[in-house]
């Protein structure tokens, strides 16, 4: 078995390394902010294997092999994978709220001036969540759901900025698929 890598810098596309050998490549030394393109192939060695352009060769050239990507996070991917949680609807009790700042924003707006709200029906007003379902509200229900909403939003912040940080010292940096999934910031 033969395997033959590509490592490359992810902001500029430059190849950095080629590597052809019978093992695979050692994850754990990939360079933050590079990535690989790894083949592995039954191949008999030829003198041709040891070329440093058969590395490039076998990748362009062979299409039904699918060659294995590793992405490595980087601060700033960290940061946006962050934020975007950060900013993603919350599931409460009552139900699953959006939680970006315009959302809330509204949320408070409407609950403090709930009395003057002319869409307002049986003293309770329709309310769209972020799966798009529609719940009834009164004023206090309204109420509450602001504040469970801010309370389980600050909560996950605080799990999300201390996660980000061991993520940016663990060494080997983790992939972006790792990083690209709530649940991994979660857990």
């Amino acid at each position: 078995m033969r395997y033959y890598t590509v490592v490359y810098n992810t902001s500029d596309g430059r190849i950095s390394e080629y590597v052809n050998s019978h093992t695979p490549y050692p994850i754990e030394q990939l360079p933050v902010g590079h990535a690989l393109l790894q083949l592995n192939k039954d191949e008999k060695p030829t003198p041709r294997t040891h070329s440093v352009d058969v590395a490039t060769l076998t990748l362009l050239n062979e299409p039904s092999v699918e060659p294995i990507i590793v992405l490595l996070a980087d601060w700033q991917s960290i940061k946006q994978y962050r934020n975007q949680f950060d900013t993603a609807p919350i599931e409460i009790p009552e139900g699953n709220f959006d939680v970006a700042n315009d959302s809330i924003k509204r949320m408070e707006r409407a609950q403090k001036t709930f009395n003057k709200l002319p869409k307002k029906k049986n003293g309770k007003v329709q309310w769209k969540r972020a799966d798009n379902s529609i719940t009834e509200l009164n004023a206090a229900q309204l109420r509450k759901i602001i504040d469970d909403v801010e309370e389980a939003q600050a909560i996950r912040s605080d799990i999300l900025y201390a996660k980000a940080e061991e993520f940016r010292t663990m060494n080997p940096a983790p992939t972006l698929d790792f990083i690209s999934k709530l649940n991994n910031w979660t857990d």
